[in-house]
């Protein structure tokens, strides 16, 4: 045995090496190897240690690879995140300051300039998404001593068409809501005549970026909607067991520290099994969201979206729940 620990330590290449150390090994306690039997058994038992040797080296290499793919993909994960967050709510001030330009007749030069920042950020996005798809950086030759990963190599799963999206002619209002919690409608001046008397639809908005809470809030505001929002799952739970009476739908993030959004949904569920919920991602998609969604339970929007894609799912989860909600509160 401590022959054989050695030869794995010390690897021996050639079976004649192997079978002279254990001559010399045998010879200093005064021992010999007797019979031809004895050599073929040693010869067999060293094949076996040079397999376990080689598998033992692939070992290590496959190890060595799976713990730089490991922080590759943590690297670019935690990345794609922290660098989505801020990237949605340029997006969304860039489109909100387009529609405002549209609407009040600007000037067709900036409009351009915002148009190029939007253009800007989803480019930004659609190279964080390529490192995404990556399973295995390819690298390049950059300077002399220095590699870049390739991402030609890499293939999008998805397009990008949020550049192509905008809202129909709403007049945004960019000011700040008189509360950070609750947030009034802003009537809507579309059309001469006054609309009919509607009770608004309240929304609940839970999301730990401030920045975005904040944008998400006053979107929907400006679209006709109250909005009430938490910074967090925990204070979200409380807000909608206080106004459970009053909100149609809620929109949440998924990942946040304490309760992340899949578990309110499900504490949620409990209270309003009914309520429509959308669910903000600024990671990939996980194997419970990704169920949720295909069952029908939940709609997911994925970070950086554009603000007709929110305003859109919005209006659509609530006009496709209208009679789901009455008639659960029947």
């Amino acid at each position: 045995s401590e022959l054989a620990s050695d030869y794995l330590t010390h690897p021996i290449d050639s079976l004649k090496g192997f079978v002279a150390t254990i001559h010399k090994a045998l010879k200093k306690r005064g021992q010999s190897i007797k019979n031809k039997e004895r050599k073929k058994q040693l010869y067999s038992v060293s094949l076996k240690l040079k397999e376990m040797n080689k598998k033992l080296k692939e070992t290590q290499l496959e190890v060595v690879e799976n713990e730089k793919k490991n922080v590759y993909d943590a690297t670019v994960l935690t990345a794609a995140h922290n660098i989505n967050q801020p990237l949605t709510v340029l997006l969304l001030k860039a489109e909100m300051i387009e529609e405002k330009l549209n609407y009040t007749g600007g000037d067709e030069e900036v409009i351009a300039h915002v148009e190029s920042i939007k253009k800007s950020a989803l480019k930004i996005y659609d190279i964080m998404d390529q490192f995404k798809s990556l399973s295995k950086p390819v690298f390049k030759d950059y300077l002399e001593g220095v590699k870049m990963i390739d991402l030609s190599k890499a293939r999008a799963d998805k397009e990008l068409n949020l550049n192509k999206q905008r809202l129909p002619a709403v007049p945004p209002t960019l000011k700040s809501q008189d509360t950070p919690a609750i947030s009034k409608p802003v009537a809507p001046k579309l059309h001469s005549e006054p609309p009919a008397a509607v009770t608004p639809k309240t929304i609940l908005i839970i999301e730990d970026e401030t920045g975005i809470k904040d944008l998400v809030c006053e979107i929907l505001a400006n679209q006709g909607y109250n909005t009430i929002s938490a910074a967090n799952g925990e204070d979200g739970l409380i807000l909608f067991k206080k106004h459970i009476n009053t909100i149609d739908l809620m929109v949440t993030d998924i990942r946040m520290p304490k309760v992340n959004g899949i578990e309110l949904y499900h504490q949620v569920m409990e209270l309003s099994p009914k309520l429509p919920v959308i669910c903000l991602t600024g990671y990939d998609i996980d194997f419970e969201a990704q169920k949720l969604q295909n069952d029908g339970k939940i709609k997911l929007l994925t970070k950086p979206f554009a603000l007709k894609e929110l305003v859109s799912l919005v209006k659509k989860e609530l006009d496709d729940n209208k009679g789901l909600l009455k008639a659960s509160s029947d």
